[in-house]
């Protein structure tokens, strides 16, 4: 704002002289803000009639507040304006509340018919613990059957992997072949003649053979489809390799003994997948190793229904801690809701005692924009008379104090 001590004086014929005078208070009460004159205006001119002295800043800007205040609550198309505001937000906070409402009711439903369940489930374990139902005599069958088939298979399987790591590691089959007899991958004294050539090799081949009861072991407690396939895989790719190990070392001691000629062709996997042996031993080995695998998680399986019921225990065990996991997380749900409810309550009944025809409302934005505006032509004032930036800085922090009592109590 342009103005000057000289303008504040009356000693201008400027155009701005001219304003000045067009706005001076009445002679009766100086102080007043008078017709047309803006807080800009009002705040340069009490500038100059305290001289810019910051001791009487304070109380002038409480003055200007409540001269607003009145201001305001005189103004019956603002008033009408604040409180259409204030009745549209009010029913905006209201539906919020009724929507935050229905969600705390449809929580606290999913807690009660969650305990519920929980309820019906340990006084279904208390059934299964105190011995009802605890001959299961379809488990009992089941383990009965899966072991008179998984005994003899096991036996199989260890006689088939002992011959079968014999004859790929360690058989020589150039006798046999110079002799004109029948070469085969099924060798019947495979474990005896391992430990007849030594101990460790015996002990090797008996490892082999431990090595896929492992793998079949295994089996049954992995829990992803994905690691049981990569297992399957793994035996699938150890089965082939030792087929084809079996087919070449026959297919060496063959060639030695001249049954392909003088010039026997290369072996490659395209002449293993040509033979018999190969798929032989894929089929007897890989085949049986999933038989093996499967028939053991049933047999397990069964064992664990037989006993007590334990499996069934175990069962509705892990249904109420996934019922009580879910119930803390609707919990943690409902405590959100319940906080948000607080929030709108607040809001909703401020809104309310707002709305009461006996209280007046205010715009306290306004307020603070027109104070602002006030305290800027009180520190034009302040710089056309040239005060240090000590006065301008003490003013700054009473303006700040005031725009903070303002909008802590209005």
């Amino acid at each position: 704002m342009g103005f000057n001590l000289k303008q504040l004086l009356g000693k201008d014929d400027s155009p701005v002289a001219d304003m000045n005078k067009a706005v001076s208070p009445s002679l009766q009460n100086p102080d007043l803000r008078v017709n047309n004159e803006t807080w800009q205006q009002y705040g340069f001119r009490m500038g100059g009639r305290s001289q810019g002295d910051i001791n009487v800043l304070t109380p002038l800007l409480q003055k200007v507040t409540h001269m607003m205040v009145q201001e305001q609550k005189e103004d019956m198309v603002l008033q009408d304006q604040i409180r259409q505001e204030k009745q549209s937000l009010l029913n905006e906070k209201t539906g919020e509340k009724e929507k935050e409402l229905s969600k705390k009711l449809s929580c606290e439903s999913q807690i009660d018919e969650l305990n519920v369940k929980n309820k019906e489930l340990g006084a279904e374990i208390n059934k299964l613990k105190s011995g009802e139902f605890m001959e299961n005599k379809e488990a009992k069958m089941k383990l009965i059957v899966g072991l008179c088939i998984l005994v003899p298979f096991t036996l199989y399987f260890f006689i088939f992997y002992s011959s079968a790591a014999y004859s790929a590691f360690f058989a020589d089959f150039s006798g046999a072949v110079e002799n004109g007899l029948s070469v085969t991958i099924f060798n019947s004294k495979a474990l005896g003649l391992a430990f007849g050539q030594s101990f460790m090799t015996g002990l090797f081949v008996l490892m082999i053979t431990f090595l896929i009861f492992a793998l079949g072991f295994v089996l049954h407690y992995i829990d992803t489809t994905s690691k049981k396939a990569g297992l399957i895989a793994i035996t699938f790719i150890f089965d082939f390799l030792l087929a084809v190990e079996i087919e070449q070392n026959i297919f060496n001691s063959e060639a030695l003994a001249g049954i392909y000629g003088p010039n026997p062709p290369l072996f490659t996997i395209a002449t293993a997948l040509s033979k018999i042996n190969v798929w032989m031993v894929i089929c007897c080995g890989f085949v049986g190793y999933i038989i093996w695998g499967l028939l053991f998680g049933f047999v397990m399986d069964s064992y664990n229904e037989l006993k007590s019921n334990k499996f069934s225990i175990k069962e509705i065990e892990d249904n109420i801690k996934e019922n009580n996991l879910r119930i803390d997380e609707e919990k943690d749900k409902l405590d959100d809701i319940n906080s948000k409810l607080s929030e709108l309550d607040a809001v909703i009944n401020t809104l309310k005692e707002a709305l009461n025809p006996s209280v007046s409302s205010i715009d306290k934005n306004k307020i603070l924009k027109e104070l602002a505006n006030f305290y800027a032509g009180w520190t034009n004032f302040l710089v056309n008379l040239g005060v240090s930036k000590q006065i301008i800085d003490d003013s700054n922090t009473i303006y700040n104090n005031e725009c903070n009592n303002v909008k802590s109590n209005l």
